[in-house]
């Protein structure tokens, strides 16, 4: 997981078609989940309806409890944005239309039964959406930590701008807030493990030097 990439929003989008079958809308909804919360897919996975649905309508915040949070030192609350709300409220009435729908059950059940689906499986379900979506391996590793790498890219040129235009903030400890980590330099590590335009910059930078080889 380590070297998988941030996935530009284009790419995001096409993941988001290319999940198909009887089990879209479940693999749509923590595909949004994940690329706009930050959450680690072992802690999305550990999520039940009732975590997420109040009288049939999902909630703004949801969290996330400290048994299922990395290293469990504490729990995490998180706000859903609009276009995760929307993803899990359809997943919600396809599970309730098939009779699915208790406080108890897995917000994304297995096919298997009554279990969530697992990493590996998150992991499968991902990487088969991704060739499907032609979304090109040479531009690094793909894989379901695409999704927090995603929000910590996209978060941090959020804050970056904030600042730019005056906003008293520190974009990296904000980033750092938003991933949930508990030191700065956990997050200074992780963000610069892809920082992709420089390097893609460089790149042809390259190719510009060394162009007699061609």
């Amino acid at each position: 997981m380590r070297g998988c990439r941030p996935l530009t929003p284009a790419e995001c989008a096409a993941l988001f078609d290319a999940f198909w079958g009887r089990y879209r809308l479940r693999n749509q909804a923590l595909h949004l989940l994940c690329v706009t919360s930050g959450l680690r897919v072992s802690e999305a996975l550990s999520l039940r309806v009732g975590d997420v649905v109040r009288q049939k309508q999902v909630v703004r915040c949801v969290r996330v409890a400290r048994a299922n949070v990395k290293r469990k030192l504490s729990g995490r609350v998180i706000e859903l944005a609009a276009p995760a709300r929307a993803a899990i409220q359809r997943h919600v009435d396809w599970l309730l239309i098939h009779g699915l729908l208790s406080r108890e059950q897995w917000l994304f059940r297995s096919q298997a039964g009554d279990r969530p689906i697992g990493v590996a499986e998150a992991w499968r379900i991902f990487t088969q959406a991704a060739r499907r979506a032609g979304l090109d391996y040479d531009k690094g590793g793909l894989g379901t930590h695409c999704w927090r790498k995603t929000f910590a890219e996209q978060s941090n040129r959020y804050f970056l701008e904030q600042y730019r235009q005056g906003a008293a903030l520190n974009p990296l400890l904000e980033t750092s807030r938003a991933l949930g980590h508990k030191n700065i330099e956990s997050t200074e590590s992780y963000i610069g493990t892809w920082n992709s335009e420089p390097q893609r910059a460089a790149a042809k930078h390259m190719e510009a030097v060394h162009a007699y080889g061609n």
